[in-house]
């Protein structure tokens, strides 16, 4: 008796055990059958205002989503960024008035977030941070850097790098959005760089205390009592994390780095 045909029959579909069935591969696995094979519309949509974006690698990009140092609310808004999806002037057809709201000098475009001369020392800095404390090699494009991670051809930058963009960007653009929404102003970048900088401390410091959560929780079990060693020398620029009990500090160099960055901005304030 010929057996039945399993509805999935001639889609390249991967059986699974029952513990890998949750939340995300079910959502995957039924709007395969109306997404199919079609590509994100920025793909297409992007090299209209940026054409060195004919090259970029969105199969990598996309891959890149999540990183332990910034988690999906960290980068909520940088998703939206590289899914051009961000909500700017030039959007609203209601508007009267698309003309950025930092500088009122050029139509509000995503593209020209980074290109304004209100935000341009913002970017520069977190780029310098990069470079100088992370010790990622200088992009080739800053604008590429900062919306899709890639520092030079068809190749991402570090992780950690790209993972402190992410933060500074979502601290931007609260800001950049509240200029309308409470009416505020954008007067003081410093003040973001200083958050950015927060921002990503905060993450590594949950990142270092899960490693010395998971090792109490097995500790007593038969269970492996710690992370494996690469987990506790990933972030070697920015944090220290003692094998394995997980006792950890900041290098000295972060912490000045942050230190100067809360004087500059408290001056500026004062100022």
């Amino acid at each position: 008796m010929p057996t039945e045909k399993p509805e999935t029959e001639g889609r390249n579909v991967r059986h699974k055990r029952m513990s890998d069935v949750t939340i995300k591969t079910i959502t995957k696995h039924f709007t395969s059958y109306v997404v199919g094979d079609a590509k994100p519309n920025c793909i297409e949509n992007w090299p209209r205002f940026l054409p060195f974006t004919r090259h970029t690698p969105f199969d990598k990009v996309f891959a890149s989503f999540g990183t332990p140092l910034s988690d999906p609310t960290e980068e909520r808004h940088w998703r939206k960024l590289v899914q051009r999806a961000t909500f700017v002037r030039n959007r609203d057809p209601s508007a009267t008035d698309h003309r950025c709201r930092l500088c009122g000098q050029h139509e509000e475009q995503i593209h020209r977030l980074f290109q304004c001369r209100h935000t341009a020392l913002l970017w520069r800095q977190c780029i310098d941070f990069t470079v100088r404390i992370l010790g990622a090699p200088q992009p080739q494009n800053i604008t590429a850097a900062i919306i899709f991670g890639e520092w030079k051809l068809n190749t991402l930058g570090p992780e950690v790098a790209r993972a402190f963009l992410r933060h500074a960007y979502n601290i931007f653009y609260h800001d950049f959005a509240n200029v309308d929404v409470k009416k505020v102003r954008f007067v003081l970048w410093q003040v973001t760089y200083r958050e950015a900088l927060l921002s990503f401390r905060s993450a590594l410091l949950r990142y270092a205390v899960k490693l010395r959560q998971l090792y109490a929780n097995r500790k007593y079990t038969s269970s492996t009592n710690q992370a494996p060693a690469e987990a506790y020398t990933r972030y070697p620029e920015v944090i220290r994390i003692r094998n394995p009990e997980g006792n950890h500090a900041l290098t000295p160099s972060f912490q000045q780095e942050i230190d100067r960055a809360i004087n500059v901005a408290n001056a500026a304030v004062q100022s």
